[in-house]
Formats: structure tokens, sequence, C-alpha cells
């Protein structure tokens, strides 16, 4: 049997690559399979959950932060909120339950880029409502991602390490192959965030957001368009500027989901969005180089 330490740098390197290949095909085939689920769920979410489900924590945060500063219930300066009356703002607050529960968990002032922490709870409650509904990847699968990542992607790498080591020894150029080795280790870390989604989450966010439309220029976008939209939906409006800033140390290790849909309109309530696309909480508008060590 062939040492693969000995091979020369040329065929190492080709090794190497191949087996980093397998690897990443490996890792990406299984998010792929605990990701599909065999459902098509049309039930209702409340604009909380479309949030989480398009963006995680960090858009359900931005979604009550909005919530509360266009209602004027609260004003921001420098990243931090100020609740202006907390009695009649609570009293007067309609939409979203996220919008009292924030008042009611929250100091009179608080940072922004906390109030994940603060809805805490309440987020780990939508998110387990989602992953009930098969919309949301449950725990476990994320875990058996994450693991498949690291026993695949760790043995390839240690072996390009241990490569490296023995072309020093040898007196070898090792450029190429600690150059793989960098690009193994951010494959790594791509691989190891897990995925979010479930195949019917997305599918869910792709008939939503075929129905939502940008809103207006300076028109302040409702509940729907900023659970799916996130940060987009602000571009053109006054408050874009002060929220980015506030919201940019939110929580953010859940996926992506800013991604904007499609541009046809639709009809709104005040608290839910239909998975299926006919409406969305909110408002008015949906929402010397050398190889990888010679042998001898």
């Amino acid at each position: 049997m062939v040492d693969p330490f000995n091979l020369s740098g040329p065929a190492f390197l080709q090794l190497y690559l191949s087996l980093f290949a397998l690897a990443v095909l490996a890792c990406l085939v299984m998010r792929w399979l605990l990701t599909r689920v065999a459902v098509d769920p049309r039930t209702p979410l409340s604009a909380e959950e479309v949030a989480y489900l398009a963006g995680g924590p960090r858009r359900v945060a931005l979604l009550a932060v909005n919530g509360l500063l266009d209602r004027n219930a609260i004003k921001l300066r420098d990243g931090w909120a100020t609740v202006i009356d907390p009695a009649a703002a609570t009293a007067a607050i309609q939409g979203a339950p996220i919008y009292r529960r924030l008042l009611a968990v929250a100091p009179d002032t608080f940072r922004v880029s906390r109030v994940d922490r603060l809805l805490a709870s309440d987020l780990q409650l939508i998110r387990q409502t989602l992953q009930t509904q098969q919309l949301v990847v449950r725990d476990e699968s994320v875990w058996m991602s994450r693991a498949t990542a690291i026993v695949l992607m760790g043995l390839v790498l240690l072996g390009g390490i241990a490569k490296i080591f023995v072309g020093v020894s040898r007196n070898r150029p090792v450029s190429f192959l600690v150059m793989l080795c960098l690009a193994t280790v951010v494959a790594f870390v791509l691989l190891l965030r897990g995925p979010s989604r479930t195949s019917a989450g997305n599918a869910v966010l792709r008939r939503l957001r075929a129905r939502v439309a940008k809103p207006a220029y300076r028109q302040s976008p409702d509940d729907g368009q900023v659970a799916l939209l996130g940060m987009a939906a602000f571009v053109d409006h006054a408050n874009y500027d002060v929220l980015r800033t506030s919201m940019m140390n939110t929580q953010t290790n859940y996926g992506s989901g800013n991604t904007l849909g499609g541009s046809t309109g639709s009809s709104c309530s005040t608290s839910s969005c239909s998975s299926g696309g006919s409406s969305c909480g909110g408002g008015s508008g949906c929402g010397g180089g050398g190889c990888g060590g010679c042998g001898s």
C-alpha cells in the first residue's frame, strides 16, 4: 500500500483536491438530505414567524424595533432605544404581539443590538413552532450536519497539515498545499453554520416573496415587508441609517434571507402571513511556489 505522505508534491496535491471535493460534496449532500421534507404547509404564519423564517433572530428584532419606532413608542439615538411613555405605549400598541412583548421585557432605555437577547425566550418559542411545522431545520439535524463537516473536513485538513510538516522536514516547497489548507478552513467554517430552513420553508418564502411589493419611495414599510425584505424595505426611508446602525451588532447566526422577492402586490392583515402566499402581516403591501511537500 502506498504511503500518501511519501507521494510527490504534485501527486499529493491531486489526492488532496480529490478528497477535499469529495468531503465538500458529502457535506452538501448531507445538508440536502436533512432539509428535505415531504410536506407543503399552507398554515398561516404570524409576522414574527415569517421574520424568523426569512432572517432569523435579527429579522425578528428589526420587526419589533421598527414596529415601536413607527408607532412613536420609542426613539433611537446612537444605537440606544428609549421608551417615550411605557404605560401609554403598551396600552396603545396594536399589531404584532412582539411589539408589546418587547415593551414588557425591555427597560426604559436599552441597546438595540441586544433586542434579540431581551426576546430570547420568545425567539426560542418561534423557532420551536416553525420546527414543528417543518419549516426550520430541527436542532438535531443541524448538529448532524455540523458533525459531518467536522469529521470529513477535519480529516482532510489534518492530512494536509501532516503533509506540510513532512514537506518542511524534507526541505520541500509547501506553499500550494498551505493555500489549499487555508481554503479548506474557509469551507469548514462555512459548512459549520449548518442549514437553517427546510425545503418546505424555502418554498413558503418563495411564495410570499413573489407577492410582496417593495415600499413606495419614502413610504413606511408594513410588517410583512419588514419581515420578508429586512433592511431592504428601508432603503428609501428616513429611518434606514438609524436602523442599520442600531441593528449592526444584532445576532446573525441563523442564515441568509435578505433576498428580494417579486414585485407583485398583495393584500395584508394585521398579524399573519399565509404560507400559501395570499396575505402578509402588517398593513398595506405584502408582503517560488511549490508543491505539497515532495517525497523522497
